[in-house]
This record gives structure tokens, C-alpha cells and sequence, in this order.
């Protein structure tokens, strides 16, 4: 009663009435003045907490880096091209692969005509002729004519259309597909063909122990010089040419097409095509080539150009056609009609050599700086998509009296 008594000398009039369209107090000791309303709902708002935004992904960030593998934009780059739209890479590839069938079906028609020129006069003359003609045949693949022919016409049909096409349809130089430094980087393809060499000539040797014996060599030393020279001189040209292909115009389309945040998965489908396109094998040869084209993918995703993928293919085919000569393999391997059981176990065993290789080339590349190279800046413009400057404005002198 006191207290009432207090309060009601304090205010004389009585208890204050609260005026019509007032507000209550805010609550929670939040001091607000009677008769006046409470602030629009709108943020920041005195008395409610502060919503966080949502964090969103940028799409063109690349994904972090882990351990040595450091993800570059070899492949993505093209999105940051002003003026390169997305049907670009759609047409590049239809003229270049569009080339290539044509130069197939072409070689194709002009070996069944060469094959017919030679075959008719010994199918008139029938009896024993026509056997001793096919007998005549070299069907052995490390003959130095099979080897010169098969792989010189892949180096003449891939390497050219890569070329005119970036030039003529996409208005750049062969060395935007190279790398993403503007050109070959000399000195890290010879480290790398240096470190591939080793891991597959060990490969070489131990596979014969682990999956099968040596095969004997009827070769007179003349051929297996030829032969050897073919190799080291024609086998680089067709596997840089196929590399140009399938990890530059293929990889940079997928890659232009597919947001930089997903770069993991860019070189997925270059390497099913990769292995897709060899139809002379089976389906475990199928499978041992698309692990290769899918590890020189990465190694082009990681290390931000063609050279350590063309090392590793160059020195898998070289030592392949090397053992073929000393008699270490078996010249049908990977073919239709292998054992199922040694096709396998050299498949795994090729397939442990190339990761391991992968990743000693990434370790030591990141230990020694061989991939410390400055890429081209400002980002790269298509001389040919760039926005025409305005009407040239004649600049008088100054006239002074």
C-alpha cells in the first residue's frame, strides 16, 4: 500500500492512460516510448537479430588445392575468353574430327584399291599363286613399313586439322592448346620423358617375369635398326598429334562447356573417346587405353599443359613396340583372341605404372618448381572476336597564332 501511495504522490494525476493506436512496451526490458509505434519491420532491425546472408559458390572458382595436386585452368580458360561463345568448341570439333573421318575413309578406299592392283594378276592366275601372295605379306606390327605406315598416317591425319582449325576457326595459335603459358615447355618434357622412361622400362622388363615368358626373335639386326629408328622418330609425332586431339581440343570443349567448380570431371570424356577410338583392341585393351587417356587428362589438368601427358604416351608406345623387339612381349597382346588372364594382369600392372608415374611427376614437379611457369596475362582475347573499335577521329595540331 505504501508503494501505491508512493506512486500515486509521484505522478498527481493519476495512472497515465495509454493513448489510442499506441504500442506496448517492447519487451525483454527494451525501452520504447509510450505512444510512439514500433519501426517497420526492416533490416537491421533495432530489436531482431541479423539474418547471415547464404554463402553461394562462386561457378568460375576452381577447387582448392590438395596435397601437390593444384587444379589449373588449362582447360577452363576458355571461358574467360571474351567473345568465345559455347558453340565455338561445338564447331572446332566438328571440322577437325570431320577431317580426320574423311583422311580415315579416304586411306581406307585407297588400300583396297592398292591391295586389288596387286591381288588381280594372281587371281587370274590362280592355283597356289594367291596363297604365296598372302604369305608374301608382312603381317608382323613391328615391321618397319607397318610401323612408318600406321603411325606416320595418324601424326599427317590428326595434327593438321588441330592446327588449321584453331587458326582458321577459332582465330588462335596451336599454342593456346598447348598449354596455358603460350608454348611448349621444352625442358619439362624432357624431365618428364626422362621419369616415364624409367617407370616404363622397368614395366618392360619385369612384365615378361610377372605375366608370361619371352617370346623368341626371328629379326635380322638391319630390321631392328630400322625398326628402332622408326620408333624413336615417328612414334612422337603420333602421340603428340593424338594428344593435341583428345587432352587440347577435346579437353577445352568440355572444359568450356563445364563450370570451372566441376573441373574434376572435365577429363572423363575426352578419355572414354580416347579409348573408344582404339577398335583394334578388346574390351580389357579398351579399358587399359582409356586409364591411360584418363591420366593424361589429369596430369594436363594439374600441371596446366599437353607435356607430361605426351611423355607418358610416347613412352608407352615406344617401350611397347621396344619389347616387340626383343622379344619381351607378345606382338598380339592387347588384341582380340589374348588369354583373358594375362591381357588382365597386364593391364593392372600398366595401369600401376602410369598412376605411380603420375604421381612421382607431380611430387617432384611441385618439389622442383617444374611447373613454376607465369601464365599468359592478361587473359588471353581471340584476335578475332575483339570488339571493333569505333570510326577513327582525325586528331589535328594545335593551331596557334
Amino acid at each position: 500500500m505504501q508503494g501505491q501511495y508512493q506512486n500515486q504522490s509521484q505522478n498527481p494525476t493519476g495512472p497515465q492512460q495509454q493513448q489510442p493506436g499506441s504500442q506496448l512496451p517492447a519487451a525483454q526490458g527494451v525501452y520504447q516510448p509510450m505512444g510512439q509505434p514500433y519501426p517497420p519491420l526492416a533490416f537491421p532491425h533495432p530489436y531482431l537479430p541479423i539474418p547471415r546472408p547464404r554463402k553461394r559458390r562462386d561457378p568460375n572458382r576452381l577447387p582448392g588445392d590438395r596435397a601437390f595436386f593444384h587444379v589449373t585452368d588449362a582447360a577452363s580458360y576458355l571461358r574467360s575468353v571474351a567473345g568465345y561463345q559455347w558453340w565455338r568448341p561445338l564447331l572446332t570439333l566438328f571440322v577437325a574430327l570431320g577431317w580426320i573421318a574423311v583422311c580415315e575413309g579416304l586411306s581406307v578406299c585407297l588400300l583396297g584399291v592398292v591391295s586389288f592392283a596387286y591381288l588381280f594378276p594372281f587371281l587370274i592366275q590362280g592355283g597356289n599363286s594367291y596363297h604365296t601372295f598372302v604369305s608374301s605379306i608382312p603381317a608382323d606390327p613391328t615391321n618397319w613399313i607397318s610401323i612408318l605406315i600406321n603411325f606416320g598416317f595418324t601424326a599427317l591425319t590428326f595434327l593438321p586439322p588441330v592446327i588449321i582449325t584453331c587458326l582458321l576457326v577459332d582465330g588462335r595459335p596451336i599454342s593456346t592448346v598447348t598449354n596455358r603459358y603460350g608454348g611448349m615447355r621444352w625442358k619439362l618434357l624432357a624431365k618428364s620423358m626422362l621419369l616415364a622412361s624409367a617407370f616404363l622400362a622397368v614395366e618392360t622388363i619385369s612384365l615378361p617375369l610377372l605375366t608370361s615368358k619371352p617370346y623368341p626373335v626371328h629379326r635380322s639386326g638391319q630390321a631392328v635398326v630400322l625398326s628402332l629408328v622408326i620408333i624413336l622418330t615417328v612414334i612422337p609425332l603420333q602421340c603428340a598429334a593424338e594428344e593435341y586431339v583428345f587432352r587440347g581440343l577435346l579437353l577445352q570443349a568440355f572444359g568450356r562447356w563445364i563450370q570451372p567448380r566441376f573441373a574434376w570431371l572435365i577429363p572423363i570424356i575426352p578419355a572414354f573417346m580416347f579409348g573408344m577410338g582404339h577398335s583394334q583392341y578388346d574390351l580389357l585393351g579398351r579399358l587399359d587405353v582409356t586409364c591411360m587417356g584418363l591420366i593424361a587428362g589429369y596430369l594436363v589438368l594439374f600441371t596446366g599443359g599437353l607435356e607430361t601427358g605426351i611423355a607418358l604416351h610416347t613412352a608407352n608406345n615406344a617401350f611397347i613396340f621396344i619389347a616387340y623387339l626383343c622379344g619381351l612381349s607378345d606382338p598380339t597382346s592387347g588384341s582380340k583372341g589374348s588369354s583373358f588372364s594375362q591381357e588382365a594382369s597386364s593391364v593392372a600392372i600398366t595401369v600401376t605404372v602410369e598412376i605411380l608415374y603420375a604421381l612421382t611427376v607431380l611430387a617432384v614437379g611441385q618439389w622442383r618448381h617444374w611447373f613454376d611457369y607465369k601464365p599468359v596475362v592478361p587473359p588471353y582475347r581471340l584476335d578475332s572476336y575483339r570488339i571493333p573499335a569505333g570510326p577513327a577521329v582525325a586528331v589535328l595540331p594545335d593551331q596557334r597564332s
